[in-house]
């Protein structure tokens, strides 16, 4: 599959819904990772984000977009993002990210984001693996 089926693909996934949850500005949907890039193999998957500040909202678009991809036999991986310190994914999320469903950007997700940059850098991951490596160093 190359990159303008793969595009078609997520532009196809982000009508279908838009019409299940037509409620716009109250979640968005991140695509990141490899999917929409030239390093995307047969054996990659695709990674999506689901933000809603509405809970059941989050999870209905999560189990929609699996569902979806389970349908079509791509391999995903949905991130129900929600603004909690353990969870510095977020970050990369939302930098990282090729395709937005929605404009949908509440001043409580830039705020987080902001924070945990702050504490986290630019790569959460990686400074979250540095740091147990100097606990368990220490």
């Amino acid at each position: 599959m190359d990159l303008s089926e793969r595009q078609k693909i997520v532009e196809h996934y982000a009508e279908l819904v838009k019409e299940q949850y037509p409620q716009t500005d109250q979640y968005n949907i991140l695509v990141f990772g490899s999917f929409l890039t030239d390093r995307y193999t047969e054996q990659s998957d695709i990674d999506i984000g689901v933000f809603s500040l509405i809970p059941g909202l989050s999870f209905r678009i999560y189990s929609f977009t699996k569902d979806y991809f389970d349908r079509l036999g791509i391999n995903s991986d949905v991130v129900r993002m929600r603004l909690l310190e353990s969870q510095y994914i977020n970050v990369s999320i939302v930098t990282g990210q090729k395709y937005a469903v929605t404009d949908y950007c509440p001043r409580e997700l830039v705020d987080y984001i902001k924070r945990m940059i702050a504490q986290y850098g630019e790569n959460p991951q990686e400074t979250a693996v540095r740091l147990m490596r100097q606990e368990v160093i220490a």
